[in-house]
């Protein structure tokens, strides 16, 4: 009775799994995403703190952002942070990003040096370097993170 119930389901259904098969499909997680021990840290971390430190560089020479310190940490649930005191917290799975989603988490980070808030103002200064940047928010989510 079962199979036959499960068998239904999928022929009246079976549009909506296919759907969601390439939906699922699509998603590309990188294996170094996933990761979260204390050695795959401290295995990149340096390299993603150099990284991240020159994107910064690159973009504060051209749109004026100004910085405190800059880290990079095990970061649990997000890829970046900015204190009142215009620190700078990333993620070292930034480096496992394409360029184009470690660049938007930067320049996301660094407008927060401009607007400590996620108000349309903020927003607005992140549009002036990424147009995109809602498509960029949609692809983050993909990530898991």
């Amino acid at each position: 009775m079962l199979e036959k119930t499960i068998i239904r389901f999928l022929h009246l259904k079976s549009d909506w799994v296919f759907k969601k098969l390439e939906f699922f499909s699509k998603i590309e997680i990188h294996s170094d995403i996933a990761a979260s021990s204390k050695e795959h840290f401290l295995q990149y971390k340096d390299e993603a703190l150099g990284m991240v430190k020159a994107r910064i560089d690159h973009f504060s020479k051209i749109h004026g952002f100004d910085s405190q310190e800059i880290r990079v940490k095990m970061l649990k649930t997000k890829w970046g942070s900015c204190s009142i005191k215009r620190n700078l917290n990333f993620n070292y799975k930034v480096l496992f990003l394409s360029d184009n989603l470690r660049d938007y988490i930067i320049v996301h980070e660094l407008c927060h040096l401009k607007e400590m808030n996620h108000s349309r103002k903020f927003w607005q200064h992140v549009e002036k370097v990424f147009p995109d940047y809602r498509c960029m928010r949609e692809e983050l989510k993909k990530t898991g993170l």
